[in-house]
């Protein structure tokens, strides 16, 4: 009997860890504004960005946590 209810609660748990686990991590790319309006970089404020399009930088300070430059993405 005590073995049975073991593997209820122990299938109940895991089907939740799955069911909800999907649904609580966005994708940070999806939530993030683009890092690159109309081509040039903004200054920043420390955040993560992933540049998936040409970006310029001009003259100046950047600050910027990791930059990831993916699927045909520049920064000159």
């Amino acid at each position: 009997m005590l073995e049975r209810r073991f593997f209820f609660y122990a299938a109940l748990v895991f089907t939740f860890l799955i069911a909800f686990g999907k649904f609580s991590t966005p994708s940070p790319v999806a939530a993030a504004p683009d890092p690159c309006p109309g081509g040039t970089l903004a200054p920043g404020g420390g955040e993560d960005i992933v540049l998936t399009a040409p970006c310029s930088a001009g003259a100046g300070t950047f600050h910027y946590g990791n930059v990831n430059i993916v699927n045909g993405g520049s920064l000159t």
